[in-house]
């Protein structure tokens, strides 16, 4: 694992991963925790976060293709191909004991991809306003639209409007940095990445009936006002993993990352130091 290199969360370092080159945000030292973002966000999600785990934790949160300032993707790609680029990201950066993996919504699907392909890198994993079954019709239909509407009206028109189900409306209201953290992410997203995420999304396999074979310990983290993953979807999948962990972080809606990012915090770091693998 790689010395605490003391990049400030702030600020990106640049990983060739051979065919592309990936933005990551890393800081702090101990044990790695590789943090995948939501849609349509990327890694600036996670510093509120970084700031308070960094002192007993290597923090890494990569972009993930297309998203923030990683550079546009020409091809489309699938949640597995995320996935992949995390592992390569990780041999990259030299750490080869288990990692914590915790990915939000998007990241929640790669994060569960990660851990079918990739089990032997896991140590703990935890998965934050998420779900894990599949799109029925509907929904493959909805992101479908998403995508199209992206490529003919552009970023803002197409998803602007997520943001009030992303935070919580008193935020919204109450707490103008983060809303304009929030907006800034969403309105950068390119168009041809909000398209290839929406496809790659739609594709993506149910994992509800795998994950009652997993062994690996899990928190399932919902926000209590999340409605684009209530607490009863994320307890879905808490209540299929064995042993897993459940935990709902009150005042927050599907950024309960950024809008409780104590509690948030000190869920995850007592998750892992009471967990053993």
């Amino acid at each position: 694992m790689p010395p605490n290199h003391g990049f400030p969360f702030q600020d990106q370092i640049a990983v060739d991963l051979g065919k592309r080159t990936v933005p990551v945000r890393i800081t702090g030292s101990g044990t790695p925790c590789l943090f995948l973002h939501g849609f349509p966000l990327d890694s600036r999600m996670w510093m509120t976060v970084f700031a308070r785990l960094s002192a007993d934790y290597l923090c890494i949160a990569p972009d993930l293709r297309g998203f923030g300032g990683a550079p546009a993707e020409r091809f489309s790609f699938s949640l597995q191909d995320l996935a992949t680029d995390c592992n390569v990201l990780l041999e990259k950066l030299k750490i080869r004991q288990p990692t914590v993996v915790c990915g939000l919504s998007m990241g929640g699907y790669v994060a569960m991809q990660f851990n079918h392909h990739f089990p032997e890198r896991v140590s703990h994993l935890i998965l934050t306003n998420t779900r894990a079954n599949a799109d029925d019709s509907a929904g493959v239909e909805a992101r479908l639209k998403t995508a199209q509407q992206a490529l003919i009206l552009g970023s803002q028109q197409s998803v602007g409007p997520m943001l009030q189900k992303l935070i919580l409306p008193e935020c919204l209201k109450n707490n103008q940095q983060l809303t304009t953290e929030v907006e800034s992410m969403i309105h950068s997203t390119r168009p041809s990445t909000i398209a290839w995420a929406q496809l790659a999304m739609a594709q993506r396999p149910s994992f509800l009936e795998t994950m009652k074979q997993w062994n690996i310990p899990t928190l399932c983290i919902a926000g209590s006002n999340d409605p684009i993953t209530p607490p009863s979807v994320v307890q879905s999948m808490h209540h299929a993993i064995r042993h897993s962990r459940y935990v709902e972080i009150p005042q927050s809606a599907h950024l309960s990352p950024m809008e409780q990012p104590d509690l948030f915090a000190s869920e995850v770091h007592q998750f892992i130091a009471s967990t053993p693998r």
